[in-house]
């Protein structure tokens, strides 16, 4: 849920407060993995769905790209294929920001 809050704020420009994305950035870099990913959830193996949000999200409130938790999450990405190997509602996230095709996702019924 936190990715899908930040990027919707970063799509809307709603700007988070310092504070918050500080402690967003805390969270984030808490639940990662011994292998560099992400689950769908705090206690969940990792899976591209999840780290690749979660990495983006992080690169949103401000992460810079050396730092370990990213390193280690792109990682874990590249050894698995890159975010292209991805499910179609990690696309979705994707394209919304411009970083993927729109035409590379499978339709998505409006329900």
């Amino acid at each position: 849920m936190l990715p899908g809050l930040i990027i919707a704020c970063y799509v809307t420009e709603v700007e988070l407060p310092e504070p918050h994305r500080y402690e967003m950035l805390r969270y984030l870099r808490n639940h990662q993995n011994a292998d560099g990913g992400s689950g769908l959830h705090i206690e969940g193996h990792s899976t591209m769905f999840g780290t690749t949000l979660n990495y983006v999200a992080a690169r949103l409130l401000g992460m810079a790209p050396d730092d370990a938790y990213a390193v280690a999450a792109r990682a874990f990405m590249h050894k698995l294929g890159g975010a292209v190997n991805n499910t179609s509602w990690a696309k979705f996230w994707l394209a919304l920001l411009g970083v993927y095709e729109w035409h590379g996702l499978n339709p998505l019924p409006p329900e």
